[in-house]
């Protein structure tokens, strides 16, 4: 067993159809398979994405859900862009039916590669941060750097029980 956090609600825009949910795992040291993979094969999850030159980035599908697991390490970029997105998200409506228009067109197709997917929708996802990162700094300076309060810290389960848009433990 070792630590790890995971946020306890999805990165997702609910009521998206065909869309993934997105849920966040931060391991001390994500470059460290051995350390988490087995855990989560177990209860059903397999690894489909494997990016060691970016944050050592991994990603897991869900064994019943459409889930997408991402897995970082403490301190990656990535953890706080995440968190700001789906802050973002559940504040803003404009924002909100943007990225779901965006992603209903996209669902429209068939993408041979996730990635193609993940890319097509990069500019309206890079726009919305913009304006999340653009209004948190005006809002609330100390914001931008307590994401991290929507993560708790835990130790890694033996057992992973998950639902279309919420990683529990």
């Amino acid at each position: 067993m070792f630590p790890f956090c995971v946020v306890r609600d999805g990165i997702s825009v609910h009521n998206t159809p065909h869309r993934d949910s997105n849920a966040l795992l931060v391991v001390p040291n994500s470059a460290d398979e051995p350390a988490y993979v087995p855990a989560l094969e177990a209860t059903g999850y397999v690894l489909c994405i494997r990016e060691p030159d970016w944050y050592e980035h991994r990603v897991f599908k869900g064994p019943d859900t459409d889930i997408n697991l991402h897995i970082f390490s403490p301190g990656s970029p990535e953890i706080r862009r995440m968190l700001l997105f789906r802050d973002w998200l559940r504040s803003n409506i404009s924002d909100r039916q943007l990225y779901e228009r965006t992603k209903r067109e996209l669902a429209r197709k068939n993408w041979k590669y996730t990635q193609n997917y993940a890319d097509a929708k990069g500019d309206v996802v890079e726009e919305i941060l913009a304006r999340a990162q653009s209004n948190t700094r005006e809002e609330d300076p100390s914001r931008s750097t307590s994401l991290e309060q929507g993560i708790q810290w835990n130790r890694m389960p033996s057992t992973w029980h998950t639902d279309a848009h919420t990683l529990f433990v």
